[in-house]
């Protein structure tokens, strides 16, 4: 075998091993596959850049991620509606917690919010929530002391919720004391992502305009990624979440000075 023929070789090996850690740890770091694999950094980023363009993992600061977990394809309401339950009761009775009486907030779209929604109609408390959901609308007005406010826009076929230009301005005309914001994915690497750009949009406005941002996202949102990113998990004070967090992701988040509150 010719020197060319043995260092495809070993490359195909070493990409092969990759794959096999990744598969089995879900995220790897550089250093730890130059210990594994006894080559250079530089060859360890060109192994992680030729997977990448196979689509077979995500690149990473500092390593890479495994690709089962990027989301790419994002579910209905419809299609999301029933599911995890008790997990979003559990973040709602959370979120009910940050609200005070004749607070101005804004609450996202999605299931989460949804539930969230549910729990503040049944607070006897007097807010003016601001939305771009119909269904977390209709909700919150069922509630006599909700003063509740819907932004204009297009909207978005399958989601029910306002998007583009319109609901934009009509957000940058409102400041509030607090916002709760969905995501489909929350990375330390990446921060926080949703799969459509236009819904990016809104929420990373939404960061900008509010006292207090608070991240809604259940256990299996964590360390995934989707196509957009709409902010640094800087930009968050808390982390809303389940009680099924892992135990180990709960200290890597707060290793990392991520406040994280969930039921116990």
């Amino acid at each position: 075998m010719t020197l060319d023929g043995m260092s495809k070789m070993f490359a195909q090996e070493r990409k092969r091993l990759i794959l096999k850690t990744l598969e089995e740890k879900k995220r790897v770091t550089i250093s730890e596959l130059e210990d594994l694999l006894h080559v250079s950094g530089t060859t360890i980023r060109n192994d992680l850049s030729e997977l990448e363009a196979s689509h077979l993992l995500v690149r990473t600061h500092g390593g890479a991620m495994w690709v089962d977990h990027v989301v790419s394809v994002e579910e209905t309401i419809d299609d999301r509606q029933g599911k995890k339950i008790t997990e979003k009761e559990e973040i709602a009775k959370l979120a009910c917690l940050y609200v005070h009486e004749h607070d101005t907030i804004f609450l996202d779209t999605g299931t989460t919010c949804f539930q969230i929604a549910v729990a503040f109609s049944k607070l006897n408390r007097s807010l003016t929530i601001i939305t771009n959901d119909m269904r977390v609308a209709l909700q919150l007005q069922k509630s006599p002391k909700i003063h509740v406010i819907v932004l204009g826009g297009s909207m978005r076929n399958g989601f029910e919720c306002t998007l583009g230009a319109e609901t934009i301005l009509s957000l940058m005309n409102y400041s509030f004391d607090e916002a709760f914001l969905a995501a489909n994915g929350i990375s330390l690497e990446q921060g926080m992502t949703t799969p459509d750009l236009e819904t990016a949009k809104v929420k990373e406005v939404a960061l900008t305009r509010s006292q207090h941002n608070y991240l809604v996202v259940d256990h299996d949102k964590f360390e995934k990624v989707t196509a957009t990113k709409f902010g640094d998990l800087e930009d968050i004070d808390a982390i809303l979440t389940d009680s099924k967090i892992d135990s180990d992701l709960l200290s890597l988040y707060e290793n990392n000075h991520m406040t994280i509150i969930h039921e116990h």
